[in-house]
């Protein structure tokens, strides 16, 4: 089972993520639709892809905000494209990517966040969990990576982009 009941969004902490652009790669339909289904009604974009080779495909020719990425996947597991996004000389091998898995033994997290992860959210995936996350590393990175756009980004519209609804002012 993908799907976790046990700490769903906070009624009111719904993150917006209007227009964020997220890469999802996972070989199983039914946890893409699961991730949509928690992502999307905050405005998130999603992109899918079925495996680690088609994820890097699709990083060469579209720029995302944030991959969500299976670590157990035929074709290309997670693991050998985390290696290969942050070995890579392309703009995109600084992108924030959550590892999903259901490796939840002691050192799991540990192992892949030395991989090159920038996030971790084991399965059943918690929908707090990976709103929360989701949010934090594209705010972050967008703070992070503002002083690299044509122009600066005003910090009161990184706060309604990706700021929860309920701490927006109005």
């Amino acid at each position: 089972a993908f799907l976790s009941a046990e700490k769903p969004a906070t009624p009111g902490r719904v993150f917006r993520l209007r227009g964020a652009r997220v890469l999802l790669t996972d070989d199983n339909a039914i946890n893409r639709q699961v991730v949509r289904l928690f992502l999307q009604p905050q405005g998130a974009v999603l992109v899918e892809a079925c495996n680690g080779q088609e994820a890097l495909d699709l990083l060469a020719v579209e720029a995302f905000d944030l991959v969500l990425l299976d670590v157990h996947m035929p074709v290309m597991d997670g693991t050998e494209a985390i290696r290969r996004i942050r070995a890579s000389d392309m703009a995109w091998r600084d992108v924030p990517v959550i590892a999903l898995t259901a490796d939840a033994m002691s050192g799991d997290r540990e192992r892949l966040m030395m991989l090159g992860m920038s996030g971790y959210v084991s399965k059943p995936i918690d929908q707090g969990e990976l709103s929360d996350d989701a949010k934090d590393l594209i705010f972050r990175r967008a703070r992070t990576h503002r002083a690299w756009l044509d122009r600066p980004v005003p910090d009161d519209l990184l706060r309604r982009v990706y700021e929860p609804a309920a701490e927006r002012p109005p």
